[in-house]
């Protein structure tokens, strides 16, 4: 009896606190002043980090080493460049191949997803995009 009554209390929160917590985390990528979110992923230590750049210039870093920060103009003008200069698609597309250790970038700007791994054949626009990325 003990035990179903367990099972009972992880099934709530499995089916409340998780759909709020995606929620949430939906409404953050969604919120009307982001301009781009980037999530790298890979290497040998297994690195892992979300980055949220907002249109007034704020940086939010998630993951290792959560902190904020802002752009100066300079680097956001920079940065707003090389997105909208890129040939974004309409749909979520892949450019290369997950490499061993190697880094997978996933970048969502303007209602478009697009994954990169690190390839030395990228579209120049892309690379520029990532460079800009890097940069910050």
């Amino acid at each position: 009896m003990e035990q179903r009554k367990r099972n009972a209390l992880v099934a709530v929160i499995v089916l409340i606190v998780v759909p709020i917590a995606l929620i949430l985390l939906w409404n953050a990528w969604r919120e009307p002043g982001t301009l781009v979110a980037y999530t790298y992923r890979g290497g040998i230590a297994g690195t892992e980090q979300m980055v949220v750049y907002y249109r007034d210039g704020r940086v939010v870093v998630s993951g290792d080493e959560g902190r904020e920060f802002e752009l100066s103009d300079g680097q956001l003008a920079r940065l707003e460049d090389a997105l909208t200069a890129g040939d974004w698609p309409r749909q979520p597309i892949v450019y290369g191949e997950p490499l061993p250790d190697g880094f997978q970038h996933d970048i969502s700007y303007d209602g478009h997803i697009i994954t990169a791994y690190d390839t030395s054949d990228l579209p120049g626009w892309l690379q520029d995009v990532l460079d800009a990325l890097g940069r910050v």
